[in-house]
């Protein structure tokens, strides 16, 4: 009978080794891509006044920047590393891309990571992130800028639609797009610009003697200020069909101190600062000058500003209008979810003077991460123990 009950026990041991050798943590859901999560996309301009050749003020130049919205509500059984994309499809040769996006967080308003928002080649993803495994009602909404080009567009702007395809179907977008058109020469012109989150640089040039040269800081009026505006100017020797100078061609910077800012007083163009230079405009022959504009900056919202160099020749007998673009990014997504609560704590139980036992495994000192080998440290345990017993018995039966 002693050695039936030994048995039993040991038997009773082994089980319980095996279930816990073996026993794994809950698995995890692969992420997936979900659907039916963007409430809304929509597409709007980004500068809002238009370079002078058209007065709508929601067409955009052909290459430039566009604002890129977005709305989602995410359904409680997602969790981290799904995602959500779109795709905005090329049709009637409009290609629109995001090549140039650098990842940007949604964050809620205590400042957790929602999700993460990458762009690649004409297709943007948003990576939820774990927030979403603790939250419920989770929901959120972003901003980012595109660049759309159009191969049909021409200087009258010009409808073009740009399908947003989605796992759970589509959202229509219509751009209106036109091409610039610039008298360009090798003699005058905008060089280029650098945009951060302070400040504006432009540089253009002149090889030619002008009447005066003025530089419109277009969508500035609120943005760009003018207290803080700095010019001045660099000579090197060129003459036409020359290269490009580089900078150790260039002689040490000349400050303007001539040159004005003022705001347009009325029209398209009243959003808009210009930087006006009038003696220095008489550049002497066989000279190529370069100007540096350099403007504050108080807005942080603003992705792109364009500025116009207006200027005519000595005679005023021809204008010479050029357009040029300053870009930065200021993507940004904002959301919110509910907080899932932890289940209630069981009422300490002090009766009789005993104490609880522990919630959890971790309460009791337990690292779970140790159990497989705990389990087959009693299986080796239980084998040994159930092979005695064997041979207790064989010698029981013997007597």
């Amino acid at each position: 009978m002693r050695v039936r009950r030994a048995f039993g026990a040991i038997s009773a041991v082994s089980v319980l080794a095996f279930a816990f050798a073996f026993a794994s943590p809950p698995r995890q859901a692969s992420a997936v891509e979900i659907g039916d999560v963007f409430t809304s996309i929509t597409i709007s301009p980004v500068l809002g006044t238009p370079w002078q050749q058209t007065s709508d003020p929601t067409a955009v130049p052909d290459g430039s920047l566009v604002d890129v919205s977005f709305a989602f509500a995410l359904p409680d059984e997602a969790t981290a590393g799904d995602t959500a994309s779109m795709t905005f499809q090329s049709t009637g040769g409009v290609t629109t891309s995001v090549a140039d996006l650098a990842p940007f967080p949604i964050l809620s308003e205590d400042g957790e990571t929602i999700a993460t928002v990458t762009g690649a080649g004409d297709t943007v993803t948003v990576t939820f992130a774990p927030y979403v495994d603790t939250h419920t009602a989770v929901s959120g909404s972003g901003t980012f800028q595109a660049r759309v080009s159009a191969a049909a567009a021409t200087p009258t702007p010009s409808a073009f639609g740009i399908p947003i395809a989605v796992s759970s179907g589509q959202f229509p977008a219509t751009v209106r797009i036109y091409r610039v058109t610039e008298l360009i020469t090798e003699v005058t012109g905008v060089r280029g610009a650098v945009l951060d989150d302070t400040s504006l640089e432009w540089r253009y040039f002149s090889a030619i003697p002008l009447y005066n040269l003025d530089l419109a800081l277009m969508d500035g009026a609120t943005a760009v200020d003018c207290a803080a505006l700095q010019l001045e100017y660099r000579d090197a020797a060129w003459t036409t069909g020359d290269p490009y100078p580089s900078d150790a061609q260039f002689g040490a910077p000349v400050d303007v101190a001539t040159a004005s800012c003022t705001p347009v007083s009325s029209g398209l163009d009243a959003a808009s600062q210009v930087v006006s230079v009038v003696p220095e405009a008489q550049v002497p022959a066989g000279t190529l000058r370069e100007f540096r504009l350099i403007a504050g900056i108080t807005s942080d919202e603003q992705p792109e500003f364009q500025a116009v160099l207006a200027t005519s020749d000595a005679g005023s007998t021809q204008t010479l209008a050029f357009v040029g673009f300053a870009e930065r990014q200021t993507a940004r997504g904002v959301g919110q979810g509910t907080l899932i609560p932890l289940p209630p704590e069981p009422d300490p139980d002090t009766s009789g003077g005993g104490t609880t036992p522990p919630d959890t495994l971790a309460d009791s000192g337990v690292n779970p991460s140790g159990l497989p080998g705990l389990g087959l440290a009693l299986v080796a345990l239980g084998l040994l123990v159930v092979a005695g017993a064997r041979r207790v018995r064989h010698t029981a039966i013997q007597e």
